[in-house]
């Protein structure tokens, strides 16, 4: 994608009719980011020592891109939560104010752009602590300065937990809409879990075949159903109703 660099402090991005197009910050948040295509592609070469590709979001219902296996963990915390109900990734360049030339850092394409369901926005940076350098860190406050004037957040998110990040891998194999498409099923499991109970003793009481048990993990997906995300996902966990399931009716 060719951009003018000499716009200071301006969004670039792809319009819907395929063109670059540049937007000053008071136009930017009127855009839908969530919605655009992204500006620039993961290239690949021999060797590489990150491995890029798309993640199917139950959020959005279509593929989003990433470039490594942390940003691919991220967009899939970013899918599980209810909160945020679109996502786009490389949704645009930011062109910073000053001469671009011979400077690294004079214009930067954040990773993420998630719309939040009370219609806010955050624009996300993925960056492991390891690879944190002062001119990445100087980049990333200057989007943070930006993110400021239009009134959006900003986000770095850098290393996970371990163990929250195998439990949600596994249950985003249940992501897809049909694994809750029976209703009854749902009710029943929601009625089962009103109080804590062990995963196990609640499948028990409702059956306990493979069906059930998929169901219950989709809820568990949603957010309608919690479990003690500090623990390995199990048969002995303890699950319960959530308080506010706002992804209730996704």
């Amino acid at each position: 994608m060719d951009v003018d660099t000499t716009c200071p402090d301006r969004l670039c991005y792809v319009a819907n009719d395929g063109t670059a197009s540049i937007a000053t910050p008071s136009v930017a948040v009127t855009i839908t980011f969530e919605d655009v295509d992204p500006v620039r592609s993961f290239p690949t070469w021999p060797h590489k020592r990150s491995y890029d590709g798309w993640w199917w979001s139950a959020s959005t219902s279509r593929h989003i891109g990433y470039e490594s296996w942390l940003e691919r963990d991220h967009l899939m915390l970013f899918d599980h939560d209810p909160d945020v109900i679109g996502i786009a990734s490389q949704p645009f360049w930011i062109i910073f104010d000053g001469d671009a030339h011979g400077e690294r850092d004079a214009w930067h394409a954040p990773d993420y752009f998630l719309r939040l369901r009370d219609g806010s926005a955050v624009v996300v940076d993925v960056r492991a602590r390891a690879r944190l350098d002062p001119v990445s860190e100087r980049t990333f406050e200057r989007t943070r300065r930006l993110c400021r004037q239009l009134g959006w957040q900003y986000r770095v998110c850098s290393d996970i937990e371990a163990v929250h990040v195998r439990n949600v891998r596994w249950l985003s194999g249940y992501r897809h809409p049909r694994f809750g498409s029976d209703e009854e099923k749902s009710t029943k499991l929601l009625d089962v879990f009103e109080a804590p109970l062990p995963l196990a003793d609640g499948l028990t009481a409702c059956g306990s075949n493979l069906h059930w048990r998929a169901v219950l993990y989709h809820l568990l997906w949603r957010r309608v159903l919690t479990y003690e995300q500090h623990l390995p996902l199990s048969d002995a966990s303890l699950i319960t109703t959530a308080i506010d399931a706002p992804g209730a009716g996704r």
